[in-house]
């Protein structure tokens, strides 16, 4: 299988995933999700919003986008919303 030159100015697509040459991913429900240094993945306004939190975020949080758009990560673009379990 002969491989192609990738220019740096397009994303390579992998597995549903754009890689963009700055390292960061969309993934295929279109979350910006960025590497950390340990090479993990995780979702870049999660990331972005814990570091102006100062905490990390609970499982039960979720961050909604203002806009609906998940690819604009500005903070006042954040909601937080808390994950209620109902019973039956």
């Amino acid at each position: 299988m002969r491989e192609k030159a990738i220019s740096a100015t397009k994303p390579r697509f992998k597995q549903g995933r754009a890689l963009n040459p700055d390292g960061r991913k969309v993934t295929a429900k279109g979350h910006v999700i960025v590497r950390l240094e340990d090479g993990s993945w995780v979702q870049e306004h999660r990331k972005m919003l814990e570091n102006h939190l100062g905490r990390r975020l609970r499982p039960t949080e979720k961050v909604k986008h203002v806009n609906r758009d998940k690819t604009d990560n500005r903070l006042d673009n954040f909601e937080i919303w808390e994950e209620v379990k109902t019973w039956p």
